[in-house]
């Protein structure tokens, strides 16, 4: 993953006659047989939990989702439980406006004991793309909250949360995540080459104007974002650059949730770039609106371009050291930005200041988000692609950062490049550190 911290800146499915729900006729149904489902019994008669009849929920689940049909989803909600129908409904209303297509919901695993009311949790794998922008699909763990229910008609699943938080259960599970366009109401808004998810919980008709508004300001960002980011790219590349797709939770524990983390992992981050799957499933940015909506516009730009380069030149994925991903993103984010640099650097300069020029280029570590300098670091990676840019040209820093990027060696590129050793470069970036902490 990789992260952008605050930077000085500041910168066609038919419902069923049952409802909807998976069936298993009672034992004085006509059929004179149970349903197999795995098991014997579901939790609401004291047994195991009945897969057979999950697996064919979870089915009919993907199904409504798939077809954006929210009457045949919220059907599918435990009797009663009017949030679990508000939640099925929003899923596929979500899944409507954001296009999804190749949904599929597989059974994996039952979490924990069933509560007494015959709720349990499901480990579930869930396979997707958002059709236009993804061009593979993502396939994540999601913990699925089901209930046994015991009726007139036979025990039925139902689902009563189609993406849980592993801390809002039972369970033990740190894995699972919680997919944003299964998070609760979402707004979906698709430009050509960008599509924003923005979480919208429930709120006050003013709470709802005020976000609207914000949206149409993120909106502009996401699209400026893009434009500027295409820089990153050779300009052969540039018209058929990736599309970008950026989703905001609706809270910076939404992040976590939606990346599989523990709660509180990404509090301190405006925007992280990864796999929405953790694996090599689609880049996409994921927005901290905790953050994010402390930063003055420009501060908001630069971050949202940062992070657009990542995504555009699938950062997550480069070999390249972790101090050139960062500084490369940094140095076309800020290429327009109109503000000296002793404040641009500032966190950088006070680390100067207090220890000394540093001896060597940041490491990974320094860019860990619990990191006590991690402002500086990108500062400092900042201060050092400057350096090589201004030796070899912007397309030659871009040329350091791809080759790099698909395997090959520092040395080797910045000799090939530059004409420079790595030595040659730590020294021209000291110097440039040791410059500017001067007020050069």
């Amino acid at each position: 993953m990789v992260a952008a911290a605050l930077v000085a800146v500041g910168v066609a499915y038919v419902v069923a006659d049952d409802g909807g729900r998976t069936v298993l006729p009672s034992p004085t149904a006509s059929s004179g047989e149970r349903q197999s489902s795995g098991t014997d019994a579901g939790p609401g008669s004291g047994g195991a939990m009945p897969v057979g009849l999950a697996t064919r929920t979870l089915d009919r689940l993907a199904r409504a989702l798939g077809h954006g049909d929210s009457v045949a989803a919220a059907a599918l909600g435990a009797a009663g439980d009017g949030e679990a129908a508000d939640r099925l409904r929003a899923a596929a209303e979500a899944a409507a406006d954001a296009r999804v297509r190749g949904l599929r919901w597989r059974y994996v695993d039952s979490l924990g004991t069933p509560d007494a009311d015959g709720t349990w949790w499901a480990a579930t794998e869930v396979t997707w793309r958002f059709a236009g922008v993804d061009e593979s699909a993502a396939t994540a763990e999601v913990l699925v909250g089901l209930r046994t229910e015991d009726g007139p008609d036979g025990t039925t699943v139902a689902v009563v949360d189609p993406a849980a938080a592993a801390e809002d259960t039972a369970t033990e599970t740190t894995t699972t995540r919680v997919p944003v366009w299964l998070s609760g109401p979402v707004r979906v808004r698709r430009e050509a080459g960008t599509l924003l998810l923005v979480a919208t919980p429930d709120g006050s008709v003013d709470d709802r104007a005020e976000e609207a508004a914000d949206e149409e300001v993120l909106a502009a960002q996401v699209r400026r974002a893009r434009q500027e980011a295409r820089r990153a790219l050779a300009p052969g590349e540039r018209s058929a650059a990736p599309s970008l797709v950026v989703e905001v939770p609706a809270d910076a524990s939404g992040v976590d949730a939606a990346l599989g983390v523990s709660t509180g992992t990404y509090a301190a981050i405006a925007a992280v770039t990864a796999p929405v799957d953790g694996e090599d499933g689609p880049v996409h940015v994921l927005v901290n609106p905790d953050e994010l909506g402390q930063l003055r516009p420009a501060g908001a730009q630069v971050v949202l371009t940062h992070e657009a380069v990542h995504a555009l030149t699938d950062a997550p994925a480069s070999l390249a050291p972790l101090w050139l991903v960062e500084g490369y993103a940094d140095e076309v984010a800020l290429r327009d930005v109109d503000l000296p640099l002793s404040v641009t650097s500032a966190q950088v300069l006070a680390e100067v200041a207090q220890e000394g020029l540093p001896r060597a280029l940041p490491t990974t570590a320094d860019f860990g988000v619990s990191s006590r300098y991690l402002g500086a670091a990108y500062e400092a990676a900042w201060t050092a692609c400057r350096v090589l840019a201004a030796r070899a040209g912007e397309d030659g820093l871009r040329r350091v950062y791809e080759r790099t990027g698909a395997g090959e060696g520092l040395d080797a590129v910045l000799a090939d490049v530059a004409g420079w050793t790595q030595r040659d470069l730590v020294r021209a970036w000291r110097a440039e550190l040791a410059r500017i902490a001067d007020g050069g």
